[in-house]
């Protein structure tokens, strides 16, 4: 990740005088009157939606958070969800469509079509691991038992030191860090744990599948019930080795086959619907940079591989973005992700069979926390903008017949206006060629024939970059009078190869590009 940087530049640019404006602008104290939606979860059936919103409290320094729902057609108003008048928290769709709900240490039942209702309480008890899709089996990792550490065979002199000392020895790394109690604990003293299988219908006991020695996670099941793919790593059993999963697949029978041992770490993994598929990202793994001495990192990519066996395939090799987390559609056509692209976030697509990634959301702004119906027929989703706090959209699973479900601050808007003139996209070349792409904020009563302080603000590109989203930080800096450029590295596109490039190149290549943009002859545009 790029440092966070500020670079202060007092820049004679365009605009200062106040115009006319429709109303006023954002003060400091509305930092409290600005809430953050998010959560959106979207019913098995596509029919309905339910998400959070939490507002900051002054008096308390804390927060409070409701929850809603709203039909996905628009055809309602969002409605808040209550048990015995009071807020809920942690929303969430049951398999048959019953919306779930915390309060007070209980979960509770409830039906969308009155949410502020009488509610059920859930008396299920979840139980742990990961059912096969046949019923038959429930995976799930087990703690091992430490084997007992040799008795040390002490001298005299070290026997009477452990006896009379009465500190606190830390062996082991890491002891500690920031915003995080002290001591942090010894990762080495977490139990190892296996793969077990256990009859859905309790019948016979657990079944040892693994013996591996290390920490296996991420369970999913092959369609068929046949086999387990999981993730594990062994940095587990070095705690100067930085994280690395590896992928493996063990049978119900116990059967292990390892998948990767090369140096890469891999995440996302899963089943293709009907089977056929092991879909995974690969990333450079860092101790596989240090031990190669790059001084770059690499690219992300999305891989398939045939679930019985063959090699497998880049499906995002000639694709100069990261893709993110894989989603299948339940046909199997097409693997779904969200990616970054400049300082925007969009939904892609890319089928098994070839034929390139494809785009389905646009425009200038960031598509978050989405969400699928069970049928990949609708998605739901928040959308951030500079100008404005989020919302809460829906749309088809190709982008189409968007339609936005809330209007969170529509009262706030009409006493207060964010921005006299709306953020602009602009490009520029970097000193070596690359184009560098940022986003001009103008201050409130922006007057194109003032002047003004010019602030920089640099975070990141492609990874962690800066980018469309509503930003306090951001609307203070308006309320001052001043210019912000939210500069993104590299990143029109946001291409790999900037990205593998800044890996090394922290504080040099970030820094000329800040001031390829901050030097006296170069002016914005009005």
């Amino acid at each position: 990740m790029l440092r966070n940087v500020f670079f202060m530049c007092l820049m004679i640019l365009t605009a200062v005088p106040i115009s006319a404006q429709m109303g006023r602008q954002l003060t400091l104290e509305d930092y409290y009157q600005i809430k953050s939606v998010g959560s959106p979860l979207i019913s098995p059936s596509g029919d309905w939606i339910t998400f959070t919103v939490s507002q900051r409290i002054e008096e308390t320094n804390g927060t409070t958070t409701e929850s809603w729902v709203v039909r996905s057609d628009g055809s309602g108003m969002p409605v808040k969800v209550l048990h015995n008048g009071q807020n809920v928290s942690n929303p969430r769709w049951t398999d048959d469509g019953h919306l779930s709900f915390s309060h007070q240490d209980a979960i509770w039942l409830t039906d969308p079509e009155r949410p502020e209702g009488p509610a059920v309480r859930d008396e299920s008890i979840a139980s742990p691991g990961v059912q096969s899709p046949d019923g038959q089996w429930t995976a799930l990792t087990q703690d091992m038992p430490k084997p007992e550490p040799p008795e040390s065979d002490l001298s005299e002199f070290e026997r009477r030191h452990e006896e009379r000392f009465r500190g606190e020895a830390f062996d082991w790394y890491p002891f500690r860090r920031d915003g995080q109690s002290f001591p942090l604990p010894d990762a080495g003293e977490r139990a190892l744990t296996e793969i077990f299988i256990t009859a859905t219908d309790g019948n016979g006991p657990p079944q040892q599948l693994t013996q591996l020695g290390l920490r296996p996670g991420s369970l999913r099941w092959r369609p068929d019930g046949s086999k387990l793919l999981f993730t594990a790593d062994e940095a587990v059993l070095d705690e100067l080795a930085y994280g690395r999963s590896d992928l493996f697949l063990v049978t119900v029978e116990g059967e292990l086959t390892r998948l990767t041992n090369d140096g890469y770490t891999y995440s996302g993994a899963g089943f293709s619907p009907d089977g056929r598929w092991i879909s995974y990202t690969r990333a450079f793994g860092t101790n596989m940079i240090i031990d190669r001495k790059l001084n770059h990192g690499g690219p992300r990519d999305l891989y398939i591989r045939p679930a019985d066996g063959g090699e497998p395939v880049n499906l995002t090799e000639d694709w100069d973005l990261d893709p993110g987390s894989p989603m299948w559609s339940p046909d199997s056509r097409y693997i779904y992700f969200v990616t970054g692209i400049g300082g925007a976030r969009h939904l892609f697509r890319v089928s098994p069979h070839g034929g390139g990634v494809e785009q389905v959301t646009t425009g200038h702004r960031r598509i978050n926390g989405l969400d699928i119906d069970e049928s990949f027929q609708r998605m739901t989703y928040t959308v951030g903008e500079f100008e404005r706090p989020s919302d809460i959209y829906v749309a088809d699973i190709d982008g189409g017949n968007e339609k936005r479900l809330t209007n969170i601050h529509a009262d706030f808007f009409t006493e207060v206006e964010v921005a006299t003139q709306p953020s602009e996209q602009i490009l520029y070349k970097s000193y070596d060629g690359t184009t560098v792409e940022g986003f001009l904020i103008y201050p409130f009563g922006y007057d194109p024939q003032g002047r003004y302080p010019l602030i920089i603000v640099n975070h990141g590109g492609p990874h962690s970059a800066s980018g469309y989203g509503f930003n306090s930080r951001i609307c203070s800096l308006r309320r001052m009078d001043i210019l912000s450029f939210c500069l993104i590295f590299g990143v029109q596109p946001a291409t790999e190869s900037i990205q593998v490039g800044n890996l090394g190149s922290m504080g040099s290549q970030d820094g000329e590009e800040c001031f390829q943009v901050s030097t006296p002859n170069r002016s914005v545009p009005d």
